[in-house]
């Protein structure tokens, strides 16, 4: 298997001062905008991109139920 390399992680990897709590949740709370890389939202989820990308135009799906398996969410959120 071959490993995916992205130089421009290393600011993310060598963060001194991580963020507390959940980084979805916290994202959840601001206000959509360019510079808080939120997409759109929707009824039970929300679009957001990710900050230190493998990949360009990597978009995750966020849903608003905060659990930590996705079998875990209620059915109008899957």
């Amino acid at each position: 298997m071959k490993h995916l390399w992205a130089a421009w992680r290393m600011k993310y990897i060598n963060k001194s001062d991580p963020e507390q709590g959940c980084v979805f949740c916290n994202a959840q709370a601001k206000t959509d905008s360019a510079e808080n890389l939120i997409v759109a939202r929707g009824r039970s989820a929300f679009l957001i991109l990710n900050k230190f990308p493998y990949t360009s135009g990597h978009v995750m799906v966020v849903p608003f139920q905060h659990v930590d398996a996705l079998d875990l969410l209620e059915a109008l959120s899957q």
